[in-house]
């Protein structure tokens, strides 16, 4: 079987619905970016990383069966924090807030934002 503890940083769930063992990647550490482009990176790094880890799960999955585990992955989120109530053009293409807050939303393609 495939050493996935070796190869990524993972973390293995009990369950008590099922006799399963859920395999899932550790959670990122949260950055803080006042330049795009390296959040952007950042973005790509752990899509790339998730997207990888299911790859490799599958490709377990078809060369051994069903060993009692299931595999999670999940898409980067990237927040965001705002603020001030600045008045600001809200026919900006890429979002509007109308208030202060903490906006979060996960990317399914970061490669769109480069």
């Amino acid at each position: 079987m495939f050493d996935f503890v070796n190869r990524f940083n993972v973390v293995t769930l009990g369950t008590r619905m099922t006799k399963q063992k859920i395999i899932t990647l550790k959670k990122t550490t949260e950055e803080e970016f006042w330049d795009a482009t390296k959040a952007v990176k950042k973005l790509i790094d752990d899509y790339t990383k998730s997207i990888e880890f299911l790859r490799i799960s599958f490709d377990n999955f078809l060369e051994n069966g069903n060993q009692g585990e299931r595999y999670r992955a999940f898409y980067p989120e990237i927040r965001i924090e705002v603020k001030s109530f600045a008045a600001i053009d809200s026919r900006l293409s890429f979002g509007h807030v109308t208030e202060p807050g903490i906006y979060a939303a996960t990317v399914t393609q970061p490669k769109l934002f480069e």
